[in-house]
């Protein structure tokens, strides 16, 4: 498996819209129309930074357990 720049590791590639960013703009669109109050915005921006922490640490360790895997 080769890996390009951008690459998710998803052959079918991301939907519209479903990508962490987008997630981030929906969050801050409530908080600025006044739906959701300050703290939930921060809890719920927080939990995503984490998650978005976690996939990227599942992306690399994918990474380089193909290299590992061409290696050997």
């Amino acid at each position: 498996m080769k890996w390009q720049s951008g690459q998710s590791g998803n052959p079918g590639g991301r939907k519209p819209g479903t990508g962490k960013i987008e997630k981030l703009r929906a969050v801050l669109a409530a908080l600025a129309s006044g739906y959701l109050p300050v703290n939930q915005a921060a809890g719920i921006l927080q939990g995503l930074g984490n998650l978005a922490k976690l996939v990227e640490l599942d992306e690399l360790e994918k990474r380089i357990a193909a290299l590992e895997g061409k290696q050997g």
